[in-house]
């Protein structure tokens, strides 16, 4: 266990966010739980990955860099098409029919994040 006390060179903090919002809207905390990683007081980055007690000690014995992130949904090659505000109605102008999924990429259920995928299937 990881005590601020210790002789150890790293530390586990908390921050309660609903409390100390200032200090949330500084690093840019928009969902939660959100650990970044912090070398000589200066943020290096967030760790999406880390979810567990135990993967959380193991990390603050060798922090390193998190993998890479996947792509998200809207990167990889489908056949859907990412409407935003300033083209949205341009573009259905242009199409006889379009069938559009309003969604969240983010959704909160029983306090865990799924991460929601809007997925097409054609049979043919």
């Amino acid at each position: 266990m990881l005590h601020a006390d210790s002789d150890r060179t790293g530390v586990l903090a908390a921050v309660d966010a609903t409390v100390n919002k200032a200090v949330a809207e500084r690093f840019h905390i928009s969902g939660f739980p959100t650990l970044k990683y912090f070398q000589d007081g200066e943020e290096k980055y967030t760790l999406p990955h880390l979810r567990t007690s135990s993967k959380i000690v193991e990390w603050l014995q060798n922090p390193q860099a998190p993998p890479p992130p996947e792509p998200t949904w809207e990167e990889k090659q489908t056949s859907v098409i990412h409407l935003a505000g300033e083209d949205f109605r341009e573009f259905l102008k242009k199409k006889r029919h379009a069938l559009v999924m309003f969604y969240a990429p983010l959704y909160f259920d029983a306090g865990e994040n799924h991460a929601y995928e809007p997925e097409i299937l054609v049979q043919g």
